[in-house]
């Protein structure tokens, strides 16, 4: 007789009933076929967001960059010609009674006390008769010479009580600008007429 090891046979495994779970006891915690693609897809959630926060990160930036552009060009004082500089001037001196930034507009080192001193007049004659003061000025001639211009005006100083004009008077004046590379400025200003 011949000792042979007996066969093994496999066994088909059996069916399970689609009501009923399997059992897990003495098995190790495996993840079934259907979580396994959430769990796999997942590391592409990260990559997502990372690109959508660095493409709104790059347009804040660049709205940022234009929005301030804009900002600098509104409020940068605009020198370009004499005529603006002078009507720049004028409108903060007088109007304004502004002389820090009527200052932006004069050659550095100058000081124009004699439109100073006429503002300043003005008001106080306005006050002493409980009214204000308020200017007016037509440009006239300008005459440019390389980085010299020369400016003509007549001055409108009037004195209003209750919202009517109760006296005005016209004086012309001369203004002396240079363009010291920067933008014109005003640099002297003398009572004509």
């Amino acid at each position: 007789m011949d000792s042979q090891p007996p066969e093994i046979v496999p066994h088909p495994a059996p069916k399970q009933d689609s009501t009923t779970k399997p059992s897990t006891a003495g098995h190790s915690a495996t993840p079934s076929p259907q979580i396994l693609p959430a769990i796999s897809a997942s590391p592409k959630w990260p990559l997502r967001l990372a690109f959508i926060f660095g493409a709104l990160t790059i347009i804040c930036l660049g709205a940022g960059a234009v929005a301030f552009h804009f900002y600098d060009v509104a409020t940068r004082t605009d020198r370009s010609t004499p005529a603006i500089t002078l009507q720049s001037y004028l409108h903060a001196a007088l109007q304004g009674n502004n002389d820090p930034e009527a200052s932006k507009y004069i050659c550095p080192g100058t000081n124009l006390v004699s439109i100073t001193e006429f503002r300043n007049n003005a008001i106080s004659i306005a006050k002493a008769h409980d009214a204000t003061s308020g200017f007016d000025w037509t440009l006239g001639l300008i005459r440019t010479r390389g980085e010299y211009a020369t400016a003509s005006i007549d001055l409108e100083k009037d004195t209003m009580k209750q919202g009517s004009v109760v006296a005005a008077s016209v004086s012309s004046w001369t203004f002396d600008l240079r363009d010291n590379g920067d933008g014109w400025r005003v640099c002297g200003a003398r009572q004509v007429g």
